[in-house]
């Protein structure tokens, strides 16, 4: 009987988590570049969105971090926007390599972030999560007893990123590596579609 139940609670859960990988929230906001636009050139709408809201940040008015997804092509091209952003607002860019943070050990992985974290709250700098796939990337198959563990990591990263005072961006090759419920906390900086 107790199997049963076992396999009947294991089998809700799946579908439970199907269900939810399917449904699709937008993000908070979208701001959109031309492709045929140089690199550094932002249309004057997400241009202006940023200028206000460095401007507000910079007055010591309490406005909302900025949280960017950046899904660019290439990776130069997010690098770039990225940095461009940064120089609006006035301050330096922390690039952390996410491949590089990720640990095969159990513990380790949330103890870099803490550093990564504590570092950038210390010295007032903009997060900029490369290579985030590596965190985020969804997993079709559990391959060793440490994938179990990705939900978690991910569930302490965000706790972290809202925590935090500062700005974040983060960069995925894959539109699809954000869930849904950090979707809605993100502004989706990508190409247009023309």
């Amino acid at each position: 009987m107790k199997k049963c139940l076992f396999v009947l609670a294991g089998l809700c859960f799946f579908i439970n988590a199907i269900a939810q990988s399917e449904t699709q929230v937008p993000f908070a906001e979208t701001i959109k570049i031309s492709a045929n636009d140089s690199l550094l050139k932002i249309n004057s709408v997400a241009k202006n969105q940023l200028v206000k809201i460095a401007e507000g940040y910079s007055k010591g008015k309490k406005t909302r971090p900025i949280r960017l997804f950046f899904n660019s092509p290439t990776n130069d091209e997010n690098k770039k926007m990225a940095n461009f952003i940064a120089a609006h607002l006035e301050q330096d860019l922390y690039k952390v390599n996410l491949s590089g943070v990720i640990s095969k050990y159990i513990g380790e992985t949330e103890k870099k972030l803490d550093n990564v974290f504590e570092v950038a709250a210390n010295s007032n700098l903009i997060l900029f999560f490369d290579e985030a796939d590596a965190l985020f990337g969804k997993r079709t198959t559990v391959k060793d007893s440490h994938d179990k563990y990705a939900n978690q990591q991910i569930a302490y990263f965000m706790s972290l990123v809202n925590q935090f005072k500062g700005f974040v961006f983060i960069q995925c090759k894959n539109n699809d590596c954000l869930d849904g419920s950090l979707l809605q906390t993100f502004t989706k900086v990508g190409e247009k579609q023309e």
